[in-house]
């Protein structure tokens, strides 16, 4: 089966460590709700200064529905917030599966 990843990467500073990890364990609750999610590999690293994880979706539409779903309004709206203040920055790349 074919599917679409998406791979985050999240640098955060440690102020405002905790209020993300309370968005990214929201965030899964969220994407487990949606149609096409597969799974999401959250990971820490070593240095504990940034998040990596890696979401499994079945397809791109899957991926950009959830992300446009009523669900992340409250979610985004905090997100940019943190974004614009430089408390975090955050990187994102897609990949389609291929054999």
């Amino acid at each position: 089966m074919a599917t679409f990843i998406v791979q985050t990467k999240t640098h955060y500073t440690q102020d405002v460590k905790e209020q993300y990890f309370e968005l990214a364990r929201n965030a899964f609750e969220i994407f487990k709700k949606q149609p096409g999610f597969v799974s999401a590999k959250p990971f820490i690293s070593e240095d504990d200064t940034h998040t990596m994880t890696i979401i499994e979706w079945q397809t791109k539409a899957d991926h950009e529905a959830c992300m446009a779903s009523p669900d992340f309004t409250e979610f985004n709206a905090t997100w940019e917030k943190l974004m614009h203040s430089g408390a975090i920055k955050f990187e994102l790349n897609c990949y389609n599966h291929f054999q």
